[in-house]
C-alpha cells in the first residue's frame, strides 16, 4: 500500500468511507512504516497529540491551521496503521476517530450483510 498522505489520497491496504458531503469521513489502513508519521506531521500545517481509543494519535490540519481538512493517524501496534480523514472540525473528526472499533473479519461481513444500500 501507500504511505500515508495528509489528505489520505492514496489508498491504504483497505478503506472504508462514512457519511456525505461536509459530514463525510474516510477511513484508510495502511502497513506501518518506520517515520511515516512523523513524516505527515511535518508535511502538515498544524499536528498535535491526541489519544484516540488509548492510542496515542497525531491529530493533522493538511491546508489550513483553523479550518483544516483534519485527519488523524495511529498505528494500531500490529503493523497496521489507521487514518482518518473529514472535512469536518476537528472535534468531530476526533469523535468519529474515536468511535472506531476493531472487529474481526467475520464480524465486518455481517455488519456489512446487515447494513442498508448507502446508495439510495
Amino acid at each position: 500500500g501507500a504511505l500515508p498522505s495528509p489528505l489520505g489520497l492514496f489508498a491504504g491496504l483497505w478503506s472504508a468511507h462514512y457519511g456525505t458531503g461536509e459530514r463525510s469521513f474516510q477511513v484508510l489502513g495502511h502497513r506501518s512504516v518506520g517515520g511515516a508519521l512523523q513524516a505527515l506531521a511535518y508535511w502538515s500545517v498544524h499536528a498535535e497529540r491526541v489519544t484516540i481509543n488509548h492510542h496515542g494519535a497525531t491529530l493533522y490540519a493538511a491546508f489550513d491551521a483553523e479550518r483544516g481538512p483534519w485527519g488523524a493517524i495511529w498505528e494500531e501496534g500490529d503493523g497496521l496503521t489507521i487514518q482518518v480523514v473529514g472535512f469536518a472540525s476537528r472535534d468531530e473528526v476526533v469523535r468519529f476517530a474515536s468511535s472506531l472499533e476493531d472487529v474481526s473479519p467475520a464480524a465486518w461481513r455481517v455488519a456489512k450483510a446487515q447494513s442498508h444500500d448507502c446508495h439510495d
